[in-house]
Order: structure tokens, then C-alpha cells, then sequence
């Protein structure tokens, strides 16, 4: 599971803007967000990210070479992509 850092920055503001509210706190309160993580005892989505994809490293690793998702781990796409083209 490949994630952009870009989406992994959406998932944290969208993470925080809940906390903030779960927490009963607003912008002027001027709660930093590692306090508020602190103070509701949650662990934040980018660490749990990274927690999964490196254990699914891991366990790729682990596997024997002639299994499928140990050859895709190394695989890289050749060629470029079509213009307008997601």
C-alpha cells in the first residue's frame, strides 16, 4: 500500500480538526495539537501509517522469492504515462 505525502497531510488535518472537537476545544484556544493528542490518548494517523507499511515490508521480506508479492515488492513501472492521465 503505497500513500503520498500529500494524503497523508489531508489524513492528519482531517484527524486533528476531529480531535479538536472531540476534545471541546476551538482554534482560539491555542491547544497545541500534540497536547491535544496527549490529553485524549490517541496514537496519530501518520505513525499508524507508517507502523503498517512497515510491517507489510517486513513480512514481504520474509517471503520466498519465487512468491508473488515478493517479486511485486522490487517491481518498477516502465515507461511514462499518457498526458491527462491520473
Amino acid at each position: 500500500m503505497d500513500v503520498r505525502q500529500k494524503d497523508t497531510k489531508q489524513l492528519i488535518t482531517i484527524e486533528m480538526k476531529l480531535f479538536r472537537r472531540t476534545a471541546g476545544c476551538t482554534l482560539l484556544d491555542s491547544k497545541r495539537n500534540e497536547e491535544i493528542v496527549e490529553e485524549l490518548n490517541v496514537e496519530p494517523v501518520g505513525k499508524k501509517l507508517r507502523r503498517y507499511k512497515s510491517n507489510c515490508l517486513r513480512f514481504a521480506t520474509r517471503l520466498n522469492s519465487s512468491r508473488m508479492a515478493r517479486g511485486k515488492l522490487n517491481c518498477r513501472a516502465k515507461g511514462r504515462r499518457r498526458l491527462g492521465r491520473l
